[in-house]
């Protein structure tokens, strides 16, 4: 947009450009989404030092460290895009390329955590696995169609920041919409899946326990076994689809933000829970480990299927068991 095109132009209706673009909403819901991130990160560099980076390889790992990174990257990304003027229609080209493909890679990386978590948990059912994996890859190919076909331009010199045109169905919202309520509803799906396989395995063990006589607690399982974690994930589609439903903003963007920031923190907890256990954590699975099993968890699994800690601000004070 150059300066020719402001001819004719009031202030009135500069703003009504302001509003209709969702300019408001969307700069007081960057600013909450770079904020988190950065305050996420700072509240956790020492407890990531001490649990991720002075451990051995593992999947976690490997997933905590694609995700924490690409998603320090995207808010970076998207705070210049959004608050910054820019000059010509390529440079917001360059960077709404670069935030769609690093939201498909945040996605695509929670889904293989939470796919990975529930094979561990659920005996090495790959039936399971393999479907919720395809409900939470549903929404990939058409971030990558997106990725490829949208349009960007710049809003200088009336309004801050980089806009991006629908890519998949160009210039109809329809089918835009019914697109997004079904993507959101497959993720809400997926998340359901995963908290009912996670609370059935929960389950057999406060059978098992209380079997045997051992006390055991409801809730202290429940906080245990990743429930929070995947119920947090749950609210946040559930928000996304009455959002959309009702009108809103998608908050797809904050969505992908949040869900990192609690993949992170999971896998946190899983690594301080396992510091504090020796690095023996065990699984969730009621069935008797064979040896095989506890080689895979271990060599390439990780303690992805084990218990987490909720301690609060407990760090891996103990060094000695890395």
């Amino acid at each position: 947009m150059s300066s020719d095109d402001l001819d004719g132009f009031i202030p009135a209706d500069i703003l009504q450009i302001y509003a209709g673009a969702w300019v408001p909403q969307v700069n007081y819901l960057a600013v909450g989404s770079v904020a988190l991130i950065v305050y996420e990160h700072l509240l956790t560099v020492m407890q990531e030092y001490r649990v991720i980076w002075q451990r051995k390889i593992s999947v976690p790992m490997v997933l905590f460290i694609i995700n924490r990174y690409g998603l320090l990257a995207f808010g970076i990304i998207y705070l210049l895009s959004t608050f910054l003027w820019w000059p010509d229609d390529l440079s917001c080209e360059i960077f709404g390329r670069l935030q769609i493909a690093f939201i498909v890679i945040l996605d695509l990386v929670n889904v293989v955590f939470s796919s990975l978590r529930i094979h561990a948990i659920n005996n090495r059912n790959w039936w399971w696995t393999t479907g919720i994996f395809t409900l939470g890859f549903i929404a990939t190919p058409f971030n990558i169609v997106d990725l490829i076909m949208a349009s960007y331009g710049t809003g200088n010199p009336i309004i801050e920041g980089c806009f991006a045109s629908v890519g998949i169905f160009g210039s109809s919202p329809d089918s835009w919409y019914r697109l997004s309520l079904g993507i959101r509803g497959c993720k809400i799906g997926l998340d359901v899946v995963v908290l009912g396989i996670t609370w059935y395995r929960t389950a057999g063990i406060v059978k098992a326990a209380r079997s045997v006589n051992v006390d055991t607690s409801v809730v202290s399982v429940l906080l245990r076994d990743g429930t929070t974690y995947f119920f947090m994930t749950l609210a946040i589609n559930i928000a996304g689809i009455v959002t959309l439903v009702a009108g809103l903003n998608s908050l797809s963007v904050e969505a992908s933000v949040l869900n990192a920031v609690t993949m992170s923190r999971f896998i946190l907890n899983l690594r301080v829970a396992s510091s504090h256990a020796g690095g023996a954590s065990r699984t969730l699975s009621t069935l008797p480990p064979q040896v095989s099993d506890i080689d895979f968890s271990s060599s390439v699994l990780g303690n992805i299927g084990a218990s987490v800690e909720f301690t609060g601000d407990s760090d891996c004070d103990d060094d000695d068991n890395e």
